[in-house]
């Protein structure tokens, strides 16, 4: 089968908006999705799937990284720099706080969800410290600030 510039140009122009995608994800889409329409057009359910899927994965992504980024952020502007240690319920509680954060409302922090997203950025998890007579699971400033001075204060 030949194809011609009119066989492919029609249908580009045919094809209606790909409003399930972002501005610049559709534009760059939409000469696959002309192209599929002229050479097997019983597959672009297949093909939109694909892209709504492949594009998904990459917001999703975008948005566990800008959320990660941010609790370290957060995590900073209420850790007092004299403060060496911290218990992990203190970080929590203080997060709570912040008038606009997620922590408390939207995403629910807890001391294993502050672990697991701190552990992604081999910041050591489980620690015992001690602080005064009082001994609980947390953090020691010296183990977030090689993380502090590499993302939080370069974003």
């Amino acid at each position: 089968m030949k194809i011609i510039e009119a066989d492919v140009a029609e249908p580009y122009e045919a094809l209606p908006d790909l409003e399930f995608l972002q501005d610049r994800e559709a534009d760059c889409w939409l000469p696959l999705f002309s192209a599929c329409s002229v050479v097997n057009p019983k597959r672009l359910d297949e093909l939109r799937r694909c892209a709504e899927h492949l594009c998904g994965q990459k917001a999703s992504g975008d948005v566990d990284d800008s959320l990660r980024i941010r609790l370290l952020a957060d995590i900073l502007s209420v850790w007092p720099d004299e403060e060496e240690k911290i218990f992990s319920g203190q970080i929590i509680d203080r997060l709570n706080e912040l008038g606009e954060a997620p922590w408390k409302t939207e995403y629910q922090l807890t001391k294993n969800k502050l672990a697991r997203m701190l552990r992604e950025f081999a910041i050591p998890t489980g620690n015992n410290v001690r602080i005064g007579e009082e001994t609980a699971k947390g953090y020691y400033r010296k183990d977030l600030e090689p993380v502090f001075s590499s993302v939080v204060r370069h974003n």
